[in-house]
């Protein structure tokens, strides 16, 4: 039971505290949090994803049973990927344009997934 109510109570106030301390930050800078937060927490869903879609593959698809999932095999590509083109989406949504910075996260998921493959040999 203290480990619900820690959780429950002593994460989110946690999580509070440093995202209060990032605004804080990143406001005497003169940038947007909002935007930050936003770019930042699409990147780290499609990690998520990624490494789901990943293990699946690994379990009931063509992946070999002895190769790793998609996103664990190369998690240092990954995180590069997501640094360098998030700051490009970044930047577009900082400039105000909302529609091109979609574009260039939508695209840029296409083009990891498209590398996945060939990765694994199946556009061969």
């Amino acid at each position: 039971m203290k480990h619900v109510l820690v959780t429950l109570i002593v994460v989110p106030l946690a999580a509070a505290g440093i995202l209060a301390l990032l605004n804080w930050v990143f406001r005497r800078r003169g940038t947007s949090f909002s935007v930050v937060a936003s770019v930042l927490s699409q990147w780290l869903v499609m990690a998520v994803i990624w490494t789901f879609l990943g293990q699946l593959l690994q379990t009931y698809g063509p992946v070999e049973e002895t190769s790793r999932a998609v996103s664990t095999r190369s998690p240092l590509a990954f995180g590069l990927f997501a640094v360098v083109l998030g700051t490009w989406q970044y930047r577009l949504a900082r400039a105000r344009e909302p529609a091109q910075a979609a574009r260039v996260f939508l695209w840029s998921q296409i083009a990891w997934f498209v590398l996945m493959l060939v990765d694994r040999g199946m556009l061969r």
